[in-house]
């Protein structure tokens, strides 16, 4: 079973901590999504155990992820805040949105794709337009475990940023580029 918010909107955000005591989790099933048609989103608690999230759009910029857990560990399956531009004139350029995850323990995930395909413009090929992907863990390891997507990558962004004093564990190769 997966959440579908419709699109257009606003901001989305779950609060499990809300007093930051540091007891609230927010949990979902491995095998559920959260889909919110380039909205962004955020999710904050002690602990986070996610499926997939997908911010992704077809009809412009893509929606930025924001995980935290300020007592515990982030563990979530695919996230995609990709997105693409339809043509020059509705929306000549798309971007993916930015992605952060932020948590005490350990951080886990599996593909991570911010690039933001455009169509082409005036004749030219379509370019892609990559997001920021920041990943800090103050006291854990940190891992990419999905496989390789058909781009060749399973990390995809314009700038990507992994700040841990343990360990990165990473299964196939991560691809910095905006055209």
């Amino acid at each position: 079973m997966s959440l579908n918010f419709a699109a257009p909107g606003g901001f989305i955000k779950f609060s499990a901590d809300a007093d930051n005591n540091g007891s609230g989790n927010f949990s979902m099933d491995s095998g559920q999504s959260l889909n919110t048609g380039g909205r962004d989103i955020e999710i904050l608690g002690a602990g986070l155990e996610l499926g997939n999230i997908n911010t992704s759009s077809s009809f412009g910029d893509g929606g930025d992820v924001t995980l935290k857990a300020n007592n515990g560990d982030v563990t979530t399956g695919n996230l995609d805040s990709s997105s693409f531009a339809v043509n020059e004139i509705q929306q000549p350029i798309a971007d993916g949105g930015n992605i952060n995850l932020e948590a005490t323990g350990r951080i886990s995930t599996g593909l991570i794709d911010t690039v933001g395909l455009n169509n082409e413009v005036a004749g030219s090929r379509g370019a892609l337009n990559g997001a920021n992907i920041n990943i800090k863990s103050s006291n854990g390891a940190i891992s990419f475990t999905n496989p390789i997507p058909n781009n060749g990558s399973n990390v995809v962004g314009k700038s990507i940023t992994i700040n841990t004093p343990s360990t990165i564990f990473a299964e196939g190769t991560f691809n910095a580029r905006s055209d």
